[in-house]
């Protein structure tokens, strides 16, 4: 397929049309719910005449794999269903548990990754280096993060209004800071002290214009790492502390940028 731009609606030809010499039960239902889900969306970068599909392709599938495991549409739990019976794993229809990153998010990945690479290997030109599943694992409960905190929990509210560039606070053992300017916004979790041994720090980026609440689902595209001083476990770990500790009352204005310090 010879184009100079591709889009969702090429993915869902393609996974149309996959089909893997080697194959179980479980790629069959992932191939199939990657298709349905992927042609139900709606994605703003398909009406850029300039992005392409590698530009968002991890979005996409991150969007899938969130909503596999929590949405309760009733297209998306009969694909649930499937995939618990293909699987064979009664672990499988609870959310993922943050601190462990637990086979779900592992296996389905790394499922993603093969029909990926075998449906678009037609598209020779893209890159697959964003194929890695660690990296895709923390940005997944980034979106969750986004969606329970950012968008539902007040977080947003509170960037927005704020009169400095600079919103945190302390929650559990973790440091989250968030730095707002030049259409970008920035979320730093942190421990420790910089030049040690404990410490750890991995930052997400986004576009603060284009992050909305669609509903039931996360609408913040262009969302991804930026930089990342630690190893998934923590990274996942510390996620999942602000999370669990969240208080959109100790989340404040950084005037003094104390939190910048460390201890």
């Amino acid at each position: 397929m010879e184009k100079s731009v591709y889009k969702t609606q090429d993915l869902v030809e393609a996974l149309r049309a996959y089909n893997p010499e080697h194959k179980t039960t479980v790629t069959d239902c992932l191939i199939d719910y990657l298709a349905d889900f992927v042609e139900k969306q709606d994605y703003p970068y398909d009406e850029d005449p300039v992005y392409g599909l590698e530009h968002y392709l991890d979005e996409v599938l991150l969007r899938a794999i969130t909503a596999l495991a929590n949405s309760d549409e009733e297209w998306v739990v009969a694909y649930r269903e499937r995939y618990k019976k293909d699987y064979g794993d009664d672990r499988y229809p609870g959310d993922p548990t943050l601190a462990s990153a637990d086979t779900f998010d592992f296996f389905t990945l790394h499922e993603c990754e093969n029909i990926l690479e075998g449906t678009l290997s037609q598209f020779e030109w893209l890159d697959f280096s964003m194929l890695h599943s660690e990296a895709w694992v923390l940005q997944l409960h980034f979106e969750r993060f986004l969606d329970q905190i950012h968008i539902r929990g007040g977080m947003r509210e509170v960037i927005n209004n704020a009169k400095v560039d600079r919103v945190g606070g302390v929650f559990g053992k973790t440091k989250l800071l968030t730095k707002n300017g030049m259409g970008r916004l920035l979320f730093t979790f942190h421990r420790g002290k910089v030049g040690t041994k404990n410490y750890h720090s991995i930052t997400f980026t986004m576009s603060n214009s284009k992050c909305d609440n669609g509903g039931n689902n996360v609408r913040c595209f262009g969302a991804g790492i930026q930089l990342c001083y630690t190893d998934v476990i923590t990274g996942l770990q510390m996620i999942k502390d602000v999370t669990d500790n969240w208080d959109v009352s100790k989340f404040v204005e950084d005037r003094n940028r104390h939190l910048v310090k460390t201890e």
